[in-house]
């Protein structure tokens, strides 16, 4: 009788190699969920984040060149948000913020190249400006937006460092915009 309460103790004292196979099996399946969910989320917003841009520069646009008065862009990067304002009267018509946890880590113009602070961005009457470059950051990617001022045309890409030299030159960088449209 004891061998046998010592025999049935044994086999219940631990799992067997089924249970254990499975248990693994649901936690590989609940990290990838995890993952997966996560890692998609900030290249979502980023892309969000890169449209809603394009949006409000075609707003600048349109507002200097319908009320034929000049109008400015203005990067808040500490605040994360995007503002446009009547230059004459530095009114601000409307506030943008970017979605999380895309955050705008840096803008270069032809006269200004900062990663903290202000930027701004003036847009003439006729809806023309200088041309700009833009870095959005989340977690996962960054990513440079470049505008050429003329024509608001938008070049997407991650930007290596030939590229971002030429931030010192408005016209090498409207000839690199027109390179890259073709």
């Amino acid at each position: 009788m004891i061998k046998r309460n010592l025999i049935a103790r044994c086999s219940r004292d631990g799992f067997t190699l089924i249970e254990l196979l499975l248990a693994l099996a649901i936690m590989a399946m609940v990290a990838v969920a995890v993952t997966t969910r996560s890692s998609g989320k900030g290249k979502v917003s980023l892309q969000q984040s890169i449209e809603k841009l394009e949006s409000i520069d075609q707003l600048a646009r349109t507002a200097a060149s319908k009320n034929q008065e000049p109008t400015r862009l203005r990067f808040d990067l500490i605040n994360n948000q995007i503002l446009i304002e009547q230059a004459s009267s530095a009114t601000i018509e409307r506030v943008y913020n970017l979605p999380s946890p895309t955050l705008i880590k840096r803008v270069i113009t032809s006269t200004e190249d900062r990663s903290h602070g202000e930027v701004t961005v003036a847009f003439r009457s006729e809806g023309s400006s200088q041309s700009y470059a833009v870095q959005f950051g989340s977690r996962q990617e960054e990513k440079w937006i470049l505008i050429a001022g003329g024509a608001g045309q938008f070049v997407t890409s991650p930007m290596n460092e030939q590229e971002k030299e030429v931030k010192d030159d408005e016209k090498a960088m409207e000839a690199y915009f027109r390179k890259q449209s073709k």
